[in-house]
């Protein structure tokens, strides 16, 4: 028999027994005396809406205490669901961004992509879009980024990042041997179909991988303070490098793309910068603290 069935079964057996004493106590001794006994029949309804009433209260009580259990164990469930998200999405971290890290900064820092964006300070990128980008840079440098990225440089830059790290762009596609008037072999690059490769294949790549992995913090899906001080370096980093390619095809007043990487950025380094500034101000204290020990010794 449940547990349900036996509750039941001894709310009606406790039932039976206060109408049982009810009447028993009015002086109704016999089943006849059951319906002509006018003020027996009164008190005993008293008491049943007494009775109704107790049990009504009793069961909205339980009914919350239910209410608040099950909500209980559905926050445990989804905290433990986000918590199990962030774990997973660690793994696609490492393998769909990590890895790409170490060759994106090669080939930004052998070309010089990197040293002019080091011209913006990390706490002024914000918006990520156009109107901050021609704030934050000189037209010259701009231009300069615009040149670099279609230039014979980053196309070196790209080459040998593919011979070092593999990038998987397959580069011999772009690459033709001809026979010189001389007799000797050259090998001509089509470095157009180069550049578009590294764009499409590795750089918007990397970035969709980012955007994936940024929406599942931003929406809530994952606990980001779960994987921030394992990954939070090295996010915070390959947003800043990938700055320019993000900000100009961001419009302030019209299409934004990457705002969840945008946004999680903001997060995390808000909470970067903030930490950094208390352990400077910590070590700021302890060193005075240091000194004045010197002074009075």
């Amino acid at each position: 028999m449940s547990k349900k069935k036996s509750v039941v079964i001894l709310c009606c057996i406790f039932l039976g027994y206060i109408l049982y004493k009810g009447f028993l106590l009015n002086g109704v001794t016999t089943f006849d005396s059951i319906f002509t006994n006018n003020e027996a029949l009164e008190n005993v309804n008293y008491v049943i809406q007494i009775i109704v009433g107790v049990s009504v209260v009793i069961g909205a009580i339980i009914g919350v205490w239910q209410y608040v259990l099950t909500a209980r164990c559905e926050r445990a469930k989804i905290k433990n669901d986000r918590v199990e998200k962030a774990v997973q999405l660690s793994e696609y971290y490492k393998d769909n961004i990590l890895n790409k890290v170490t060759a994106l900064r090669y080939v930004f820092k052998e070309s010089g992509i990197i040293d002019i964006l080091e011209k913006i300070k990390p706490a002024d990128m914000v918006e990520f879009d156009q109107n901050e980008l021609n704030e934050k840079l000189s037209k010259a440098d701009i231009q300069e980024l615009q040149k670099i990225t279609r230039s014979e440089k980053v196309v070196q830059a790209i080459l040998d990042a593919d011979a070092i790290y593999g990038l998987d762009l397959e580069i011999s596609e772009c690459m033709k041997t001809t026979e010189t008037a001389e007799g000797k072999e050259k090998c001509l690059i089509n470095k157009e179909k180069i550049l578009k490769q590294f764009m499409s294949q590795y750089v918007n790549l990397l970035m969709n991988n980012m955007e994936y992995f940024s929406m599942n913090f931003t929406h809530k899906v994952a606990d980001e303070s779960v994987v921030y001080q394992s990954l939070h370096q090295t996010y915070i980093e390959v947003v800043q490098i990938l700055y320019y390619n993000i900000a100009k095809n961001n419009k302030q007043d019209g299409m934004r793309y990457y705002t969840n990487v945008i946004d999680l950025y903001k997060t995390w380094y808000t909470r970067y910068k903030k930490k950094k500034d208390k352990n400077a101000k910590l070590g700021r204290t302890v060193m005075r603290g240091t000194l004045s020990e010197d002074i009075d010794g």
